[in-house]
């Protein structure tokens, strides 16, 4: 069975009679929403796939906690940008000045990657849903159960607490009218716990506010996750090995979530890194390592980048390639999906691809490495590229050649610059002069043979092994000349020792372009 289907068949025998099963993720826009972060909604996204295929009422919900405080400035950001620090994320201006705001840039970047990605959301914005006063009964239960959320987590924390300070406490932080920022002071909370005053610490400013309202104040995170999970009815939510480990903070909000609240914590799923191949630390902002899904999406189709964190266990990290892998992992998804279309192969396998796969949408397997070879000749014509791959014997129709051609120059561009065939705009006359005459002969009955003469592809590797053959010579000399011969092909044409496979390559470029770059007794 497949994890997601595991996972679902569990959320369902512990809570069978749920109407509607919501799966939960989150994360704070503090900075670009990175490859890692999507392993939350990606496992949130199949385990309510799989309760829809059990026949059950399953929504996926994210919440965008861009009510937290701006805690540092990125070191891509301006350092002007450190007075906004203790604001909320919301309220701090979009760097770029385009977006509504710092946290509006990254959230509406990660949205349109999940539209791309056909992956449906219901979207909680926490700065609006605290402004709008929504939350105010399940923070005004934490500020009247206050001593007993001091007790629970002092039971999580290794340095002793003592009675003043518990008497003092009062989970909630409030944002000054004035500045913006959290730097507040609580002076007094009404018996019924509906009022506060506070102090702004930088202005001396004092206010009064009303809870019932809705406001610029939030609880802690250890608070306000079980207060949500309340709120919207949560079944089903993963978490990040910093929330997973023993004591940490799910942990501590499981407790909250039955001691205060009167619930039971959704059922919990920890979930391991991911990392991009070769880099050994894990995607943060702060360490320079993030890889966005809209960057993945430049290289991968979305059925692909899905089939990625479909396929292994949320527990078990991955690597995802951007060098020569980009290659295989098409390759491997080609003959999977191969298999799911004939019903073939391991079931957890096919189940995979299952969930990977959009619907309404049929995926032409055209071969990557192919379009990554050929595709640059012929400068985004997917009608001559059509007609070239027919004439080799693989027929696509142009139409089926755009989206992969497009993720593999984009893929070459950005990652595999040096895998680019363009050809030279004008003969290579330097390397031509370093050449032996016997080499520049090469050259010269090449264009003569090419020029005169419509050879199939099987005929052009024919000549093309005969141009350097002697038969006086071993077959380890004929094999040199045959590499010598080629090197010298691919270096008056691309400026490189190597290339495409040769006679593909040349049954792919018209007369013209050849005889140019090679004939120089024309010139």
């Amino acid at each position: 069975m497949h994890w997601a289907d595991k996972i679902a068949k569990k959320v369902v025998q512990l809570r069978p009679d749920r109407q509607e099963y919501v799966c939960a993720a989150g994360i704070s826009p503090s900075g670009a929403v990175h490859i890692g972060n999507f392993r939350d909604v990606a496992t949130a996204f199949f385990v309510a796939e799989a309760l829809k295929k059990m026949g059950k009422n399953a929504r996926l919900l994210f919440s965008w906690d861009d009510f937290d405080r701006f805690r540092k400035v990125p070191r891509n950001v301006d350092a002007a940008f450190e007075q906004y620090i203790g604001m909320p994320l919301s309220a701090v201006p979009d760097p770029q000045a385009q977006a509504e705001s710092y946290a509006d840039r990254f959230e509406q970047q990660f949205i349109q990657s999940m539209k791309t990605m056909h992956i449906d959301i219901d979207y909680r914005f926490q700065t609006k849903e605290y402004k709008s006063g929504r939350y105010a009964d399940g923070i005004i239960t934490a500020l009247q159960k206050r001593g007993e959320i001091y007790d629970i987590l002092a039971r999580f924390r290794t340095q002793p607490w003592d009675e003043e300070e518990r008497k003092q406490y009062i989970p909630l932080s409030v944002y000054s009218e004035k500045t913006g920022k959290d730097n507040t002071t609580i002076l007094e909370l009404s018996d019924d716990c509906t009022k506060v005053r506070y102090r702004c610490n930088e202005t001396g400013f004092e206010h009064d506010i009303d809870i019932r309202s809705g406001g610029m104040f939030k609880l802690p995170w250890k608070i306000d996750w079980p207060m949500r999970w309340a709120a919207e009815g949560v079944t089903f939510e993963p978490g990040g090995k910093d929330h997973a480990t023993p004591g940490g903070s799910f942990d501590v909000a499981k407790v909250i979530a039955k001691k205060i609240y009167g619930i039971d914590a959704p059922i919990f799923e920890g979930y391991a890194f991911v990392r991009l191949k070769g880099e050994t630390s894990k995607m943060s902002g702060s360490s320079g390592v993030l890889l966005t899904p809209g960057d993945l999406l430049a290289v991968y189709q979305p059925e692909i980048l899905r089939w990625m964190f479909a396929r292994f266990a949320p527990n078990k990290e991955f690597n995802i390639a951007l060098d020569e892998d980009v290659l295989k992992s098409y390759d491997e998804f080609d003959r999977g999906l191969k298999q799911l279309r004939e019903n073939k192969g391991n079931p957890d396998a096919l189940r995979a691809l299952e969930l990977a796969s959009i619907e309404n949408r049929d995926i032409v397997t055209v071969p990557f490495r192919q379009l990554s070879s050929f595709a640059p000749i012929f400068q985004g014509n997917d009608q001559k590229l059509a007609d070239f791959l027919t004439r080799i014997g693989t027929p696509y129709e142009a139409a089926d050649l755009t989206e992969r051609r497009q993720k593999a120059e984009s893929w070459m561009r950005s990652y595999s610059p040096e895998s680019i065939n363009d050809l030279r705009e004008t003969p290579n006359a330097e390397y031509y002069a370093g050449l032996e005459d016997e080499e520049k002969g090469w050259l010269e009955r090449l264009a003569a043979d090419f020029s005169t003469h419509s050879a199939t592809m099987e005929e052009l590797n024919t000549l093309l092994y005969a141009i350097p053959k002697r038969e006086d010579l071993t077959d380890d000399e004929k094999k040199q000349r045959q590499r010598r011969f080629f090197t010298i092909v691919y270096n008056m044409l691309i400026g490189k020792d190597a290339g495409p496979r040769m006679s593909t390559f040349l049954f792919a470029l018209d007369k013209s372009s050849i005889e140019k770059l090679i004939n120089f007794q024309s010139a």
